[in-house]
């Protein structure tokens, strides 16, 4: 049962029941709480700096970063080409947003998935 003031509640995908996120599992149907998707409210919660992505002058940049890299990676040295579609790249912060980094285009770079990785990692591991 629920202990306190609930946070967020969201729906059971087998029973459709409401489930608190202090509980444990759906009291309807009994399915672990494991099983049951985030919201995007609890993802914001536990990851705050992902709101940012929502901003509007992100939002509006993203398109025209891609444009103005050609279509193609700007990792240097690479250069290939990546498609529109956004699972195909990464719109990426030079400097990162937790680092003092802005939404202006001179901040923004496209990368293919796999330097996008790469910077991403390099960069947490410096934070370290």
């Amino acid at each position: 049962m629920s202990r306190g003031k609930p946070l967020f509640a969201i729906s059971c995908p087998a029973c459709s029941a409401r489930v608190e996120a202090t509980d444990e599992k759906c009291s309807r149907c009994g399915r672990s709480r494991a099983g049951i998707p985030r919201t995007e409210a609890q993802r914001l919660k536990s990851q705050p700096y992902r709101a940012h992505y929502k901003s509007a002058l992100f939002t509006t940049n993203r398109p025209i970063v891609l444009r103005i890299a050609e279509y193609r990676c700007q990792w240097l040295g690479c250069g290939a080409p990546i498609g529109r579609a956004p699972k195909d790249w990464q719109c990426d912060h030079i400097v990162p947003v937790r680092d003092g980094g802005t939404d202006d285009l001179s901040n923004l770079q496209a990368l293919c998935l796999k330097h996008a990785y790469e910077k991403t990692y390099r960069d947490r591991q410096n934070r370290l």
